[in-house]
């Protein structure tokens, strides 16, 4: 399964990999918007990830408005994991296209 996550969730799922089933293939969006699989760079319109996730510090740090560009622009996404307590409205967006 291919997922999209930010470098921090990436991170986290790192130490939890082994226990994930099916398997997780993880395009990281590094905070300036820069996606890698397994360290190499790769072009966003090259992946196809149907789901995605990310850690709060996206909010908190800065990266939110690259990585819900990114979103938006993912026909192949179906689940987006929010790390936010709370609604934002570019999620009507993310809705409308049964996300």
């Amino acid at each position: 399964m291919l997922v999209l996550v930010t470098e921090n969730a990436g991170q986290l799922l790192d130490e939890r990999a082994a226990r994930v089933e099916p398997a997780v293939e993880q395009v990281r969006m590094q905070r300036e918007g820069r996606l890698t699989i397994d360290g190499r760079e790769v072009d966003a319109g090259a992946v196809q990830p149907e789901v995605a996730f990310a850690t709060g510090d996206m909010f908190f740090r800065g990266g939110a408005a690259p990585w819900f560009e990114l979103l938006l622009s993912l026909e192949s996404l179906r689940w987006f994991q929010s790390p936010a307590a709370g609604y934002i409205t570019l999620y009507d967006r993310l809705f409308e296209r049964g996300v």
